[in-house]
């Protein structure tokens, strides 16, 4: 039901991502209390959560005569379907405070009177009472809607009774409440006794535009609602305790009802039936609970490019922060294309699809699969816009798992009571409202025109990935923190199955039931990971071709799944790991993309999956906030896993099988980066981070066979502690991929292992002074001896002291030679913090970073800062005048022009390679989420091809080599 009244003010519902993000914009934050564990933190004010934060409203409910005949053709009266609309209401919203008034019949008593206090709903036995009271309204004669607003002033200022001595009590007792009054009336102001005691109240007189009873009749409604609104009501409370006011039009238009609501800075509504009141109530709940407690701030991930050229499709992963324990996610497909000779992201008309002011997607573009614009709306269009319940094949599993692989039934079907095991406890009516809801059903009456809630799940991290099959059909795979894995039909966004895991059917009922922001549980957040046995390498699963998805649920929990998507129709589970028990009782909560790779194993071809021991909970802040975890060490993640990719069978694992793993102290949740340094298609080199600011270097064995054992098959060590000598002495965390390339700088060759440091669990930390560091692997081609740098004859890890400290100069005001340790960059703004993988182009180094922005007060959610940086990998230099514009060549350049501002403020996505043939030519360019602002880094030559022949091996060819099993040359 949309708004009559289209003036903006603080209590419009808002749909819009950025309009919302807009008003954070004005809205400054402290480093505040954490409300989560983890970077949501972002969108919740310090008080969110708490039951003094829930806003106040109180319903002036009509029960005068006229509400005793029928809606608008119709055999239902307009005080049934008004009693109907408010029960489904009192049952269905959480975390506010409701109360409610009534006129009284006399015919010699005009006022109105309370008749039920400004209550939680969630207080036992509240909303039965509340029930209770609505159906017991009788329908009397007049309609004194002034005199009812300004008993509502009374009831939310804490002012008297009328005729009474007594006082009410003021339910504002929180400066981070709202306060509301919502009118409803299918008539006009009928009566008016309250004229003198407005007068007295507001300090002003009341306009009186004639003497007709019509005029006489609605005096001072506007006045007083828009001194509610203007007016400070608490001077106890530190903020503005002002009072909105919005109206609904039952069965009829109102001007008066609309000036009332456009004075007091809230909504004008029309509701013609029992639905349609549902669907307006549900909006103006909706908005009073969004407002002031949390903003909406898009995220973006895109699908990674399977073949250079092969596509220009990009999907972005969307989400809608809300204060609801459901908050909207969608999928949505845009396209690379070209706007007066530069690439842009477009939409489905071809047009430019992104506002560079806001850095999100401007109002009038159209992703693909959405019939009109839909524009910066996260909920609006793309995949959750096609989405029918009635199409929806749900899949799950229940029970053990064969060894060889399930194919997976739809146990959310109607009439497969199977499901109900995991919502034991609840009436078998309910159980079958959270299925059919499940499936999409508008079962909860939340939406009046339609009985489909065409709703996605928030996609928070995990990244979309597309497969396409010999059928010319693409899918399109991505994972919500509803538990579900989606697959979307590239052509059209329909869903072709979703599938569930079954220890994450038992959340269901949380999102359901909807218990609140705060401590909303998590699903399938991770990343997922596509294999595709290619056999005839052209991207496309035809033939004998196989594919597995694998992915891991984060914050979820700690198991990982794969999955078996060969043939979409028949998806397979085909195994799971248990995190926390057996081979994996070390197995932390499941962060790590598993990487899939080859390896020599007991001198056979072995398809493995390589991954960190994922992420120990104890690094979260601690209750206080404090910049220290409660410990210093991790009990589980803190070691790597090597699995077999067809049965998840544990191959190896670092804590068991490898001689200095003591060492491993700190859990690995970061992406590990694998390389195969001779291009054999083996694996032969591992850089991992880990959360005590270690980075990593293992190697693994070429040619593995029988003799080596398990302890022989992986060699590794410590190669940088950047929590030692010389760092700041707070501590050092890792969440990223180590990004790693190869480079050549006077005459040597090393490998340039780069990464930054930041607190993903707490964004809003400002006391660690984080860094990003490139690190020199002077060993590039071969096992060295030791790790770290050969200091005096032994082997050490290098340590911030060993580093150049280039924040401050540029490499040609510096009169040391480069480093042949590495380099750090502090960066620059308080708390700012780098929070995802970097990229290397052409020896250049991208990478982006969040700093959150200090707050006013404890209402607001907090902001930020995004920012990207392009460096020079060698030295840390600027590459492109980012901050000072100049057109001149690097001389020109500034510290400066390191970095440059985003335009979002929210925590930036990671940045992504952009390579595609656009228009007919091969174009370039970096993406931020929905920004490009590299379009002028150089990418020099795509398709050059680099030999090398490591020296020590002299002539003998890598196979040679791996023929002579034992060589020194091929460990």
């Amino acid at each position: 039901m949309q708004p009559k009244n289209t003036a903006m003010n603080l209590f419009r519902p808002i749909r819009s991502a950025v309009r919302v993000f807009a008003l954070s914009l004005i809205a400054s934050a402290v480093t505040l209390s954490v409300a989560k564990a983890d970077d949501t933190e972002i969108f919740f004010s310090q008080a969110e959560g708490d039951t003094s934060t829930y806003p106040n409203i109180v319903f002036i409910l009509d029960n005068s005569g006229s509400m005793n005949g029928n809606i608008a053709g119709g055999t239902q009266s307009k005080l049934q379907a008004m009693k109907d609309a408010m029960n489904i209401i009192i049952d269905s919203v959480e975390n506010i405070n409701m109360g409610m008034v009534n006129f009284l019949g006399s015919t010699d008593d005009y006022r109105s009177e309370m008749v039920y206090p400004v209550t939680s709903v969630s207080e036992p036995g509240a909303r039965d009472a509340m029930k209770a009271v609505v159906n017991n309204m009788v329908g009397n004669r007049a309609t004194p809607l002034v005199g009812a607003l300004y008993e509502s002033a009374m009831i939310m200022r804490g002012g008297n009774i009328e005729e009474t001595s007594a006082s009410y009590t003021s339910p504002m007792v929180g400066e981070c409440q709202n306060n509301h009054i919502v009118m409803l009336s299918d008539g006009q102001a009928w009566r008016n006794e309250a004229v003198p005691k407005t007068e007295a109240l507001i300090g002003g007189s009341c306009a009186l535009a004639s003497s007709s009873n019509r005029d006489r009749f609605e005096q001072c409604g506007r006045e007083l609602s828009q001194w509610l609104y203007n007016t400070d009501h608490s001077s106890s409370l530190s903020n503005e305790q002002n009072i909105s006011v919005s109206t609904i039009g039952f069965n009829i238009s109102s001007t008066f009802l609309d000036d009332v609501a456009s004075a007091g800075g809230g909504e004008y509504y029309e509701a013609n039936r029992a639905d349609e009141l549902v669907d307006v109530f549900n909006e103006i709940i909706t908005s009073v609970k969004d407002i002031d407690t949390t903003f909406v701030a898009p995220a973006t991930s895109i699908s990674q490019f399977n073949r250079l050229t092969q596509s220009n499709d990009l999907y972005f992963g969307l989400f809608k922060p809300g204060s609801s324990t459901t908050w909207s996610g969608n999928l949505k497909r845009y396209q690379l294309g070209v706007d007066s000779g530069s690439i842009v992201i477009a939409d489905a008309n071809g047009d430019p699809a992104v506002d560079p002011d806001t850095g999100f997607f401007k109002e009038t573009a159209q992703s693909f699969w959405s019939t009109s614009a839909d524009g910066s709306s996260v909920e609006a269009g793309g995949a959750a816009g096609t989405m029918v319940s009635s199409n929806r094949t749900v899949y799950t599993h229940l029970g053990s798992i064969p060894t060889t692989g399930t194919t997976l039934n739809d146990v959310f079907a109607p009439g497969n009571t199977t499901i109900n095991t995991y919502l034991a406890g609840l009436p078998s009516d309910v159980q079958e409202m959270v299925v059919e809801w499940v499936k999409g059903k508008d079962v909860k009456d939340e939406i009046a025109s339609s009985t489909e809630r065409q709703h996605m799940g928030d996609v928070l991290h995990s990244a979309p990935v597309t497969v396409n099959y010999e059928s010319g059909q693409s899918l399109v795979y991505v994972g919500t923190n509803e538990g579900f894995l989606h697959a979307i039909d590239r052509g059209d966004g329909t869903e072709h199955f979703s599938f569930i895991p079954e220890e994450l059917i038992p959340n269901l009922v949380e999102f359901y039931m909807d218990t609140g922001a705060v401590d909303r549980p998590y699903g399938i957040d991770g990343d997922i990971t596509l294999r595709h046995n290619d056999i005839n390498g052209n991207s496309v699963v035809d033939g004998a071709d196989e594919v597995f998805l694998y992915f891991g649920l984060r914050r979820g929990g700690d198991d990982y799944y794969a999955l078996d998507v060969t043939d979409p129709d028949a998806p397979r589970l085909m195994w799971r790991l248990d995190g926390g028990t057996g081979d994996y009782a070390l197995l932390g909560q499941s962060w790590s993309k598993p990487v899939p790779t080859k390896i020599q194993f007991y001198g056979a071809e072995k398809d493995v999956l390589i991954f960190g021991g994922g992420y120990d909970i104890n690094q979260d802040p601690s209750a206080t906030g404090s910049s220290l975890p409660d410990n210093n060490s991790d009990s589980v993640g803190n070691t790597l896993f090597i699995v077999d990719a067809e049965d998840g069978d544990l191959l190896w694992s670092a804590r068991s099988n490898m001689p200095n793993a003591g060492d491993m102290d700190f859990s690995f949740p970061g992406d590990l980066r694998i390389i195969d340094i001779d291009g054999d298609t083996f694996a032969d080199r591992i850089y991992a981070g880990d959360m005590g600011g270690q980075l990593w270097r293992f190697d693994l064995k070429s040619y593995h066979q029988g003799s080596h054992g398990l302890s022989g098959l992986v060699a590794g060590g410590v190669m940088a502690d950047l929590n030692g000598s010389g760092g700041t002495g707070l501590p050092v965390r890792f969440y990223n991929e180590p990004d790693v390339a190869l480079m050549t700088h006077e005459g040597m060759r090393f490998m340039s292992v780069s990464i930054g440091s930041g607190w993903r669990a707490h964004p809003l930390d400002e006391d660690i002074e984080d860094m990003f560091y490139m690190i020199r692997d002077n060993s590039p081609l071969v096992t060295p001896d030791g790790y770290g740098k050969n200091s005096g004859g032994s082997w050490r890890p290098v340590v911030p002291s060993d580093l150049t400290d280039v924040s401050d100069s540029l490499s040609t005001e510096r009169t040391a030679p480069t480093n042949t340790d590495g380099w750090k960059l502090k960066l620059a703004e308080s708390g700012e913090k780098n929070l995802s993988r970097s990229i290397t182009i052409n020896n250049q180094v991208i990478f982006t970073t969040y700093a959150p922005t200090a707050a006013t007060d404890v209402c607001s959610p907090p902001s930020g800062q995004g920012f990207i940086y392009a460096l020079d990998g060698i030295n840390g230099d600027p590459v492109l005048p980012l901050d000072s514009g100049s057109g001149g060549g690097s001389s020109s350049l500034t510290k400066g022009d390191r970095r440059k501002i985003l335009a979002t403020e929210s925590i930036p996505a990671a940045p992504t390679a952009a390579i595609a043939d656009v228009g007919g030519e091969i174009q370039t360019t970096v993406i931020i989420g929905a920004e490009m602002p590299l379009e002028d880094l150089l990418f020099s030559d795509l398709t050059k091809r680099t030999y090398w022949q490591d020296m020590r091996r002299g002539s003998t060819t890598p196979a040679a080599c791996r023929a002579a099993a034992g060589s020194a040359m091929c460990r």
